[in-house]
């Protein structure tokens, strides 16, 4: 990305605040919906707490991240049970497990479970982790191509994955799987439009040549009107 572009884009102000507000909406969103399946799927081996602690660490969430996180768990319990003055017990969060922070997520999986005589369970979050980072991906995908389209259509797809990851504080061993679907999805849509465009004009080609031969007084209507048929 140019120097003058980045500049115009960062400082672009709201039409970028805007887009990142979304996106980080969207994947708040998500977190939230996954966590909240992991902690109900494993309630009956792990406590709340452990459980949202373990989501937080398999997917890299920032201590932001986590605090909202938190915050939102917390407001769902408190819904359910109808008292606000039980949260106490639910407010701390384990941490006294140390991960290996270059670990893969399966890795950090198996190392933070380890020991644990459920194995369905082990299973269950191991698959389940899997499916919450590609629809994570996903999501990081459609955020980058609305950035993408902010920044015009001669501007390269790497500017836009690069600004988005800066600026959403994304990890980097993200980035090429981020920078692939990003590609794919522009691509299938350009593909769209390609494919439907000579459709939609052969289309239109069709309609005005109907018009026009409806419009058009032919010999035959002359031959029909002289002997007496109309």
């Amino acid at each position: 990305m140019t120097k003058a572009r980045e500049t115009r884009v960062m400082t672009g102000g709201k039409d970028l605040n805007m887009l990142l507000a979304v996106g980080r909406k969207r994947l708040g969103d998500a977190h939230f919906t996954h966590a909240m399946e992991l902690i109900e799927h494993g309630s009956a081996s792990i406590s709340p707490p452990r459980a949202l602690d373990i989501y937080s660490r398999l997917h890299h969430l920032t201590e932001e991240e986590m605090r909202a996180l938190k915050n939102r768990v917390l407001v769902a319990y408190a819904k359910r049970a109808g008292a606000e003055e039980q949260l106490a017990t639910f407010v701390g969060i384990n941490g006294d497990v140390d991960w290996d922070i270059t670990a893969t997520v399966f890795q950090r999986l198996r190392k933070r479970l380890k020991g644990r005589r459920n194995v369905e369970l082990r299973r269950w979050v191991e698959l389940h982790s899997g499916r919450t980072e590609a629809e994570l991906l996903s999501i990081h995908a459609e955020n980058v191509i609305r950035l993408y389209g902010s920044l015009g259509d001669l501007s390269p797809v790497a500017d836009a994955v690069r600004l988005y990851m800066e600026t959403m504080a994304i990890r980097n061993t993200l980035h090429e799987a981020l920078a692939i679907a990003t590609a794919d999805r522009l691509f299938r849509e350009h593909a769209a439009v390609a494919v439907s465009l000579p459709a939609k004009r052969a289309a239109q080609a069709t309609g005005e040549s109907g018009r026009r031969t409806r419009g058009k007084r032919t010999q035959d209507d002359d031959a029909i009107v002289a002997l007496g048929y109309e």
